[in-house]
């Protein structure tokens, strides 16, 4: 498929998924309130064992030989959503998820009840067992996670007013339905970790990433044995692999771990060595959106810049460098653009600043560009071509609908890059790059469901929260998910 082939399918697609109605798409499963998103990393407290309090110092020895990956097994998703039918079956209930709600900062007059609770993974029948199972599954819709185990995940530069997300576990059986939400009570829930499903369900709830898709987990002698990642530096990103060992009393201790190389930046395609954007302190939502726009697509020059380089040296074809060399001038017609909004709405815009590297490796390389472009920058596109649908000021709409034609060549040009990228990698270096991706398609999924400022959504044409989780599981199920069987 040529690239102006992969382009025009590209915005074909991100046009059908935006004009979709909610109710028509299939694309996304909706439950209770709307969102449903991928796995998480959760935090633990209350006691439950997790990396701030059993898991151990982070000196443990590196990842070798020693570790047969081919024993691990993989845990059930679906859509990377955990399938909790064996939960479920073990714990003795007709049916179990794990929940999560976002809820306002102190200060905000917002109702945490207004944000949608998502279900990050379920198993069995709601409500089987049921007398009067209307009832019943009323009082599930209620079950709320407010004031359960609180997850990690902090709120992005146009999240302001946003205070977390808290997570718990919600179960029937008979008419009974019931929630787990502190570390004890999902300890006592979970009782001796006697199984490889109660193990990577004991590190999830710990603050662990637990992949839907590679093999992470297995039985030993004294417990069982998780492999997972953990964020270390979110501009850029960068991952470090752990392997776990779980206690049959939950007790979680790191006994393997392993630096990444960095996966490249934190929203869009950012480049390797991109210094923080310093907080502007500007009152307006849209000029805040724009300097930090106009901030991404300044960086974005360099990000192509050094792509062009990098094919160049690694023999890349001459038109997969043409193409990197045209998106730089894209960017910087789009830094332009934005950096004119953002004055427009009263906002300083700040020159980025990025520390150059050496030539890097293929695999380095294909981290990079799997997370940055085939993931985030892919998103990013789609969501312009929302924005340039749906922004109701003129001026904005206009400014979009360059962007997200733009940004849509530009996804495409990733994901011709990883094609000839995968044809020189080892078969362990896929895997990493897979591994990779998975995580920075789990954070995206995490990311949709966080609530966004009412300006950004009525003048920017910026998706709610709602929207955003049904574009992201478009992505997941039209090409994402693919990735993975390729």
């Amino acid at each position: 498929m040529s690239h102006r082939n992969s382009s025009a399918r590209l915005g074909a697609l991100f046009r059908s998924m935006v004009k979709a109605s909610f109710a028509t798409t299939g694309i996304a499963a909706v439950v209770v309130a709307g969102a449903q998103g991928a796995g998480c990393v959760m935090s633990g407290e209350d006691g439950f064992s997790g990396p701030s309090q059993d898991a151990g110092p982070r000196d443990a020895p590196p990842f070798d030989g020693e570790v047969p990956l081919a024993e691990f097994d993989t845990v059930p998703c679906d859509d990377y959503n955990y399938d909790f039918s064996q939960l479920a079956r073990e714990t003795n209930f007709d049916y179990v998820d794990f929940r999560t709600q976002g809820y306002p900062l102190p200060s905000d007059a917002g109702d945490a009840g207004t944000y949608p609770i998502a279900i990050r993974g379920s198993g069995g029948t709601a409500c089987a067992t049921a007398d009067d199972p209307a009832k019943c599954k009323t009082d599930l819709d209620a079950v709320s996670p407010i004031g359960g185990v609180a997850i990690s995940q902090p709120p992005g530069p146009f999240r302001e007013g946003f205070g977390g997300i808290d997570g718990a576990f919600a179960h029937t059986k008979g008419d009974q339905v019931s929630a787990v939400r502190t570390s004890s009570e999902i300890a006592a829930f979970l009782g001796n970790i006697d199984s490889k499903t109660k193990a990577w369900v004991a590190a999830y709830v710990a603050q662990y990433n637990v992949s839907c898709s590679d093999p992470v987990v297995r039985a030993v002698p004294d417990g069982f044995e998780i492999i997972t990642q953990e964020e270390i530096n979110d501009c850029p990103f960068q991952y470090r692999r752990l392997l776990l060992h779980v206690g049959r009393d939950g007790a979680i201790t790191v006994v393997r771990q392993e630096d990444l190389p960095p996966a490249g930046g934190c929203a869009g395609r950012r480049p390797h060595g991109l210094e923080p954007m310093a907080p502007g302190g500007e009152d307006d939502a849209l000029g805040r959106y724009f300097a930090h726009t106009a901030y991404l697509e300044a960086a974005s020059i360099a990000a192509f810049e050094v792509l062009r380089e990098e094919l160049a040296s690694h023999g890349a074809p001459r038109s997969l460098r043409r193409r990197a060399a045209r998106a730089a001038r894209d960017e910087v017609r789009h830094a332009r653009m934005t950096a004119r909004m953002a004055r427009r709405f009263g906002a300083r815009v700040a020159a980025p600043v990025v520390a150059r590297s050496e030539v890097r490796s293929l695999e380095e390389m294909a981290l990079e560009n799997e997370v940055e472009g085939c993931v985030r920058e892919t998103f990013a596109a789609l969501l312009a071509t929302h924005q340039a649908e749906h922004a109701k000021d003129p001026g904005i709409a206009a400014v979009m609908r360059i962007i997200a034609q733009d940004e849509t060549r530009h996804a495409a040009l990733a994901w011709d890059v990883a094609e000839w990228l995968d044809e020189r990698l080892s078969p362990d270096a896929r895997a990493r790059v897979r591994q990779a991706r998975n995580v920075a398609v789990q954070q995206i999924m995490l990311e949709a469901a966080l609530p966004v400022e009412r300006a950004l959504e009525a003048q920017a044409g910026y998706p709610s929260s709602h929207e955003s989780v049904r574009l992201a599981s478009g992505l997941l199920a039209a090409l994402w998910e693919g990735r993975n069987e390729a």
